[in-house]
């Protein structure tokens, strides 16, 4: 396998063999079109891992609540799963804290007309018919900006 030496050669590579291949070639604003597109996809991606972000922190949050012991092998991927958090926390600042939040808000409308839980056979709680989604955009950088010199070692 070939060493690159940053980033920006390896993509670059990556672009060629692409447009080679499928014989690609496009104007300036069709590939300002696509560059838009792949920011909304990103955006959306991004708003979607915030949730899944803060799903995780809410039921480490129950078996912690509840004294469970958790395997080495389970807490070494809950820690690797923190500094991630984390790091996305020092670009958004407070963007978990308030992901949990509203998580946990639309997680107490799913309740059933009935103003009971539904469930699962396995007792997992499911969305009920007033179930509102987490409205998470807002939270979404419309592009991360990297304060560090030349952040791929270029």
């Amino acid at each position: 396998m070939t060493t690159y030496q940053n980033f920006q050669e390896l993509s670059w590579r990556a672009v060629e063999e692409f447009e080679t291949t499928f014989s690609f070639s496009a104007p300036d604003e069709t590939r300002l079109k696509l560059i838009e597109e792949e920011l909304a996809e990103w955006r959306e991606a991004f708003a979607d891992f915030l949730k899944e972000t803060a799903d995780v922190y809410y039921v480490v949050a129950a078996a912690d609540r509840y004294g469970m012991e958790l395997s080495d092998d389970l807490m070494g991927r809950l820690k690797a799963f923190s500094t991630v958090s984390a790091n996305i926390d020092k670009v958004v600042p407070g963007a978990i804290a308030e992901t949990f939040r509203r998580v946990h808000a639309s997680n107490m409308s799913k309740l059933g007309d009935d103003g009971l839980p539904v469930r699962r056979k396995d007792g997992k709680i499911l969305k009920g018919p007033n179930y509102k989604e987490p409205q998470l955009m807002d939270l979404v950088p419309a592009a991360i900006t990297l304060e560090q010199d030349n952040y791929y070692g270029a």
